[in-house]
């Protein structure tokens, strides 16, 4: 759930996102035109108090690659443009560019319109000296609309074991940072390499972070569902918040290659302070590229999941787990379209009765009518509907997909894209559909 010179507009049609103002054009249109494939790299997208979409994302400089920067823009509806993009965070080092490593994330306090960004980081931060950089996760905020930022403040811990940052033993690599904010709390989360109880040594685990003022962080290390002989495979996770502001957290975990099902990936839902639940697992098929996004429909919890649970060829691996208290949980399936639905990104929204799942269309057969990226709907949360944003664009398209639904269920998605549209409608860069 969850920007970039001046638009190049493809439509002439506005939506009505509230606030007054010029409206954003509806329809696919080029937020950040680039075509240097390291620019607009993991797109964050949240909804100010009138829709309007804002978002972040991570630029690597191309003449100095151990240079990376968080960047931002947001959509100016009285000049009718977005604006330029501004330089949030820099010199952040030389960082992951696997496709499931999402570093950088948007968040906006609804109460006082507080914007945060939770970010990656490489740095000399532990081990010995002139030893290898390692990644921090790091946070930083605006209380102008995301003109100015804050000097940035790193969350992440040098020390571990169970919740010790004192007597602990030395944890490098912390990664996925994840944030939210409500009524002035600032929730975070992310994976980290982490000792065991058990000795064996830094097994990745997630932790959970929050503070209600400047550098008072409460840090808590997230249970592995009694079985502490399970890491994380990928190390993907998503924080959410509930209508009532109470966080969780959902993460996958797989087992260590000796375990006795090698091959499985579980998929653990959790409130920061409680027991981990189980939600599901992969019947012990391998899932090289798991994926999940965590929301709430109200206070039920909501995960759209990428897992591959069946060993037929063409089975179904988009899925839906829904829970009334996050104790017991259901499964409804997303069907498959024609084509073959790739999923390396998922997000997932709800808003006045309605839910959506977008996804990446990145892989497959025959291209059909649906193209990318892919959205899923559902009005029950049980039967959903799967086809493309727009069934003119017959590409594959959604890397780094991010979406919202506006207070009147209209979707606003966006995604870093490198070829030209097939209609001329976007440009490489940043893309942005925003739902007629």
């Amino acid at each position: 759930m969850r920007s970039l010179s001046l638009l190049a507009v493809f439509a002439l049609a506005g939506c009505n996102c509230g606030g007054g103002g010029l409206s954003i054009p509806t329809g696919f249109s080029t937020l950040y035109p680039t075509a240097d494939t390291s620019d607009g790299l993991m797109p964050s997208l949240v909804l100010d108090a009138n829709d309007h979409p804002m978002l972040a994302w991570m630029k690597q400089d191309v003449a100095s690659p151990e240079s990376w920067s968080v960047r931002f823009s947001r959509w100016d509806s009285k000049a009718g443009a977005w604006t330029t993009p501004v330089l949030v965070a820099g010199d952040l080092g030389r960082l992951n560019t696997n496709p499931l490593r999402q570093g950088v994330w948007l968040a906006r306090d609804p109460k006082d319109g507080r914007l945060g960004i939770a970010f990656m980081k490489t740095e000399q931060f532990c081990g010995p000296a002139n030893g290898n950089k390692e990644t921090t996760v790091n946070v930083t905020f605006s209380t102008d609309q995301g003109a100015t930022w804050s000097v940035g403040e790193r969350v992440s811990e040098a020390k571990y074991t169970r919740n010790d940052p004192v007597n602990g033993v030395e944890v490098c690599n912390t990664m996925q940072p994840r944030i939210a904010m409500k009524d002035g709390t600032v929730h975070m989360a992310w994976q980290a390499d982490a000792a065991e109880a058990d000795g064996i040594s830094f097994l990745k685990g997630y932790y959970y972070a929050s503070s209600t003022a400047p550098g008072a962080w409460s840090r808590v290390l997230l249970p592995h569902a009694g079985d502490d002989a399970r890491v994380a495979k990928i190390g993907v996770l998503s924080l959410a918040l509930d209508s009532a502001g109470a966080p969780a957290v959902a993460y996958e975990m797989s087992p260590i290659s000796l375990h006795a099902t090698p091959n499985m990936t579980a998929y653990l839902y959790a409130r920061p302070g409680s027991a981990a639940v189980r939600v599901t697992d992969s019947m012990n098929i391998q899932n090289d590229f798991p994926q999940l996004a965590l929301g709430f429909d109200g206070t039920k919890p909501r995960i759209a999941g990428h897992l591959a649970r069946m060993a037929s060829a063409g089975a179904n691996t988009n899925w839906v787990f829904s829970s009334n208290d996050g104790m017991a949980w259901t499964t409804s399936a997303i069907p498959p379209d024609a084509e073959d639905d790739g999923a390396n990104y998922i997000d997932l929204d709800f808003e006045a009765g309605k839910s959506v799942v977008v996804f990446e269309f990145g892989s497959g057969g025959a291209m059909g009518t649906c193209g990318g990226p892919k959205l899923a709907r559902s009005a029950d949360g049980v039967t959903w509907t799967n086809c493309g944003v727009d069934t003119e664009t017959r590409q594959f398209l959604g890397n780094y997909v991010t979406a919202e639904l506006t207070k009147a269920g209209k979707l606003i998605t966006a995604f870093r894209e490198d070829t030209v549209d097939s209609k001329g409608r976007f440009q490489p860069g940043i893309v942005i559909y925003v739902e007629p």
